[in-house]
């Protein structure tokens, strides 16, 4: 008839197919999905998550659609999510995190905010999401499509449970150093707590070094973003290096990689970190900062940590008499370093991603089956 409509459709749909690159083009366009990553970090969490998500994001972004999902309160977070040259969606509360949600219509949600509850989950999966949980030990845990527990293991895991080592996410600035040379004598020593560092144990390992009286090894302490009581710590190290030691603070870190590198002993809590010193092969010791750190398993299983226990039951001296052990015993931070390397954790990347995208197309298919 006379009538003409005229139907304006996006730049992906109006690809003309004349040759083989363009079906080629035409092909990944159908597989681009929209994936948004739920997370925050702030002075008190830390930012490990927003890191994970960050490195993640990396790898997907010539290939989908990315978005971040922040709570506005968590500055830090947000930040450093703008720093990497991507934009954060804001929300105020959770009825706004939905709204925002049904604008973007993603067709997956990672989420990496510890503990979800069953009525968060339920309500993204009423609206049709392929969900991904990181390190969720909450109710919501259970009716996710996906959770990956990295931190802890587990011999039995529940459906769709992933957890070990193997699915660890390294930044990736710890993909740059080379295979770790142990040196004969140790020269640095590297402290580094991260987060809040509730028990203070970057003082009462600074303490354990002094006990030994070790002026001739260069001591390296990283301060985390939540740690509080700086001025008594400044103080103090500046009492220790008016006798002789020499102890370099530092804070805010872009390159933590290159530390650990250097360092001969690498002195930590049993968290994220255990991994990237893990990956490089320095000789670490370690300590639990909380319960929850008690549950990463990786120190035992693994057999190549120092491992002191939970951080109320270890003493000054027990540090000192681990760093003393480790000083002495070259043949030991060999065995601990070959052994840790073995662990192949630097594939750990890539088994994550084809594990989200393969059980997303398994889900997929279902779906359209159903």
């Amino acid at each position: 008839g006379n009538k003409r409509l005229l139907f304006e459709i996006s730049k992906e749909e109006s690809i003309d197919i004349d040759t083989y690159q363009d079906w080629w083009i035409a092909e990944n366009l159908l597989k681009k999905q929209t994936i948004v990553f739920r997370t925050d970090g702030d002075n008190k969490i830390g930012l490990g998550h927003v890191y994970r998500c960050i490195k993640l994001a990396n790898q997907m972004i010539f290939n989908h659609n990315i978005f971040f999902l922040m709570n506005e309160t968590k500055k830090l977070g947000i930040e450093k999510i703008k720093e990497c040259n991507y934009s954060a969606i804001t929300f105020k509360n959770e009825d706004d995190l939905f709204k925002k949600l049904e604008k973007i219509n993603p067709t997956i949600i990672i989420n990496d905010i510890l503990d979800t509850d069953k009525e968060y989950i339920l309500k993204l999966k009423h609206r049709g999401y392929f969900i991904v949980n990181f390190e969720d030990l909450g109710e919501g845990s259970k009716f996710a499509d996906i959770i990956i527990n990295a931190l802890y293991e587990n011999s039995y895991p529940p459906k769709n449970h992933y957890y070990g080592y193997k699915y660890v996410c390294l930044r990736d600035e710890f993909y740059i150093f080379p295979t770790k040379k142990i040196k004969k004598k140790v020269k640095e020593i590297l402290i580094t707590f991260g987060g809040t560092d509730s028990n203070n144990l970057t003082l009462k390992s600074i303490k354990a070094v002094e006990k030994l009286d070790l002026k001739n090894t260069s001591l390296t302490v990283i301060l985390g973003l939540g740690y509080h009581p700086k001025k008594e710590l400044y103080n103090y190290v500046n009492s220790l290096k008016e006798k002789g030691f020499k102890i370099n603070l530092k804070e805010n870190v872009r390159m933590m990689a290159k530390y650990m590198y250097n360092a001969d002993i690498v002195v930590t809590s049993n968290g994220r970190s255990i991994y990237e010193v893990a990956s490089i092969g320095t000789p670490c010791i370690s300590i639990s900062q909380n319960e929850r750190e008690t549950r990463h398993l990786f120190v035992h299983n693994s057999r190549c940590v120092m491992y002191l226990g939970m951080a109320y039951n270890v003493s000054e001296d027990d540090i000192a008499s681990a760093i003393k052990e480790l000083m002495r015993n070259y043949e030991l931070r060999k065995e601990m370093s070959e052994k840790i390397l073995k662990f192949d954790l630097k594939n750990g990347r890539k088994r994550v991603l084809r594990l989200i995208f393969d059980k997303y197309n398994e889900w997929r298919e279902n779906e359209s089956e159903s």
